[in-house]
């Protein structure tokens, strides 16, 4: 039973395409399950706190875990309110997002964010929409999110980075999520989103960001970490630099709005 439980924990610190808020409701099921064990959930949650650097929402998350467990609060009810107040976050999120994405017919978008997903799947029932998705190398997780809108009956095409101009050229806007909103507004986010950013400025698109209150925090800036080259190219020749990055900063300048939950 023990190697099964910590095989759970391991696909999750292994996990490199799910986005943060999917990672938050898998932590969240995985800790509650050891809600009588304070000592083992805090300890998991240190060790969580230091995998997970660049999601600010789950940094939140695991320390108000340890606050809760210091004062010998973390009733089993903690859990359940996390996974509700995630849908509701999701609801309110859609709602605010209306104004700025009803007329949109075409949008383009990257990775595989939740909260895009669930803005794109109750969105869908106002007219036709194609959603246009960056495939996300090295890991792909973009095809991951084409293969949920596909299940939603949502008209959907993948291309990658390398092919983005053209298509925010033809796009109605751009929009992201993101894994952390720091200080100074400016949003972190899979690699490839500053390039759409960017395009999005030089063709006069919109630019939007969604992102619940928990992605805004207390980081003041952005610290880089490289990922293994391997995922580049494996078994690549001795003597060539290969730079694997999974996140990149977006300044707040190139955001044309940052849609929150409220």
């Amino acid at each position: 039973m023990k190697g099964s439980i910590d095989s759970k924990l391991e696909a999750i610190l292994n996990d490199r395409i799910s986005g943060s808020s999917v990672l938050l409701r898998k932590i969240n099921i995985y800790l509650r399950d050891f809600s009588d064990d304070p000592i083992y959930v805090k300890r998991t949650a240190s060790l969580l706190k230091i995998h997970f650097t660049a999601f600010q929402n789950i940094q939140k998350y695991l320390t108000r875990i340890e606050r809760l467990i210091s004062k010998g609060e973390l009733p089993k009810i903690f859990f359940r309110e996390v996974r509700i107040s995630q849908e509701i976050i999701f609801e309110n999120i859609f709602r605010i997002s209306l104004p700025f994405l009803n007329d949109k017919k075409s949008i383009l978008t990257i990775s595989n964010s939740s909260t895009v997903f669930e803005i794109l799947r109750r969105i869908k029932s106002r007219g036709n929409i194609l959603i246009t998705v960056c495939e996300s190398r090295p890991c792909n997780e973009g095809r991951i999110l084409v293969k949920k809108l596909l299940k939603e009956k949502i008209k959907v095409g993948i291309i990658t980075e390398a092919m983005a101009a053209e298509s925010v050229r033809r796009s109605d806007c751009v929009l992201i999520g993101a894994d952390t909103i720091l200080k100074n507004g400016n949003v972190i986010n899979k690699t490839g989103s500053l390039q759409l950013a960017l395009l999005a400025s030089y063709f006069g698109k919109p630019f939007y960001v969604a992102a619940d209150r928990s992605k805004f925090g207390g980081k003041r800036r952005f610290i880089q970490r490289k990922e293994s080259a391997s995922e580049i190219w494996k078994n690549h020749p001795e003597g060539i630099r290969i730079e694997n990055l999974y996140f990149e900063e977006i300044p707040i300048q190139l955001i044309t709005n940052i849609i929150t939950d409220s």
